[in-house]
């Protein structure tokens, strides 16, 4: 094959390299959008299931979170022995603000819970929340 040949082919394969690459990064880019092309909004992504670890001392804690569409949540949380659900709604108090109200774990219905909630980031794989009362955010991945 001759070199000038040779050169055609690495410079054509480039190219394609290139362009595949770019069309992956496109796509991407649009995970945020609905299927009209609008951007998705926060009630709209934080719909679906969340997870977060945690390690307190020698206790490793999994917390769950399931957002759904007509403003309920359910939550589990797994602590060592410890393996408790609690179901709740939640409404947009703001663009980034949730006010939950968790029920009571017992059934009993007497410490039922109003926080708000703010939301530091939210996309399609990352939600970070921080309540009144934490000290810290809680960062939440997508659980697919």
């Amino acid at each position: 094959m001759p070199q000038w040949m040779a050169r055609g082919c690495v410079a054509s394969l480039l190219i394609a390299v290139c362009l595949a690459a770019g069309c992956g990064k496109d796509k991407d880019k649009d995970k945020d959008k609905d299927k009209d092309g609008d951007k998705k909004t926060n009630e709209d992504l934080i719909i679906g299931k969340w997870e977060a670890t945690k390690k307190e001392g020698d206790v490793e804690m999994k917390m769950t979170v399931e957002f759904m569409k007509d403003g309920k949540l359910k939550m589990g949380i797994v602590a060592g022995p410890v393996n408790m659900a609690v179901d709740g709604t939640y409404k947009w108090a703001d663009k980034d603000t949730l006010e939950t109200t968790m029920k009571d774990p017992t059934g009993k219905g007497k410490m039922e819970k109003t926080e708000k909630v703010k939301v530091l980031k939210l996309d399609d794989k990352e939600l970070e929340l921080k309540g009144e009362t934490d000290k810290e955010p809680q960062k939440f991945t997508r659980v697919k």
